[in-house]
């Protein structure tokens, strides 16, 4: 990334840290990858999915895959080497979840079931606004990213310190050019208000743990709806992981946050597909013992 002057100082600082810690954090990640390959018994693979996410990622567990594989894939945009790291430990940390889920025999697989849409279209205006349906269509998806993505992040803070500069950035950078507009949307208040506190508490939680001081990415949603209902978001998600979240507890904070922003039942549940893993998760091999992933 091309430093320009639009950057302030913070920022700058901050890349130019992550450019000199690259060195260090590039390896601790691939301690980390190879750590869920040893301790689950199954490969992670880079390749195309076909269908990454704007965020420049895509991760889909074996068990996702709807066909007979035996790895884990990620789908990972093209990044500046400094910031790599983040951006693959962040999808690296999504494929923990799912396998210590799966591991404690509570992996779920989730989606939105067909009756979903025409119950959530009852709770908006009657008759609903031009651009419900289509809102209704994306909704299920960006609340599970953002509910689920909470956790990654505080879980890369609190276990690879070895990337906090790249964090630090990455977040930043994604918050500020990633906002959702509704700005011509005919949408009707609850869903304009439960996508507005969703891209709230991603900043509150950005400007909580990873703080700016020239930069509040929340204040323009302090005072505000949206902003009220953001901080409940907040305070459910750092209660549960405060307390130390349980493997699968992911589902259960998506399914609140879901009530939270008024849109309960919003997403569907299924047992996880047929796929096992090929063997218990072992302990920790002989040659990863011992390693520093800071």
């Amino acid at each position: 990334m091309k430093l320009s002057s639009t950057h302030n100082r913070r920022l700058r600082d901050y890349i130019n840290d992550a450019i000199a810690q690259e060195p260090t954090a590039t390896p601790a990640v691939q301690v980390f990858r190879r750590r869920l390959e040893v301790n689950y018994g199954l490969p992670i693979v880079m390749e195309r999915l076909g269908a990454n996410a704007s965020a420049g990622g895509t991760v889909r567990p074996c068990w996702d895959q709807h066909t007979e594989v035996r790895h884990h894939s990620i789908d990972l945009e093209p990044y500046e080497k400094w910031l790599r790291p983040h951006k693959l430990a962040h999808e690296l940390m999504h494929i923990a979840l799912e396998c210590e889920a799966h591991a404690a025999g509570k992996r779920l697989t989730c989606g939105t079931s067909p009756q979903t849409p025409a119950r959530l279209l009852s709770l908006c205006d009657q008759p609903p606004k031009p651009n419900d349906a289509e809102l209704i269509s994306r909704m299920a998806s960006h609340a599970r990213n953002t509910s689920v993505d909470l956790v990654v992040e505080a879980r890369l803070q609190r276990e690879l310190p070895a990337i906090a500069a790249a964090q630090w950035v990455g977040l930043h950078l994604f918050d500020s050019s990633n906002r959702s507009s509704l700005q011509g949307w005919q949408v009707s208040p609850i869903l304009r208000q439960a996508l507005e506190a969703l891209i709230a508490v991603r900043s509150l939680f950005v400007d909580t743990s990873f703080p700016n001081p020239s930069l509040s990415c929340f204040e323009q949603f302090r005072g505000t709806p949206a902003g009220a209902m953001a901080e409940q978001l907040f305070a459910e998600f750092k209660t549960r992981f405060d307390r130390g979240l349980q493997p699968g507890e992911h589902y259960e904070l998506m399914n609140r946050h879901a009530e939270i922003v008024g849109l309960p039942g919003l997403h569907s549940w299924s047992p996880e597909p047929v796929f096992r893993l090929l063997h218990p998760a072992p302990k920790l091999s002989a040659a990863l013992k011992g390693l520093d992933l800071a």
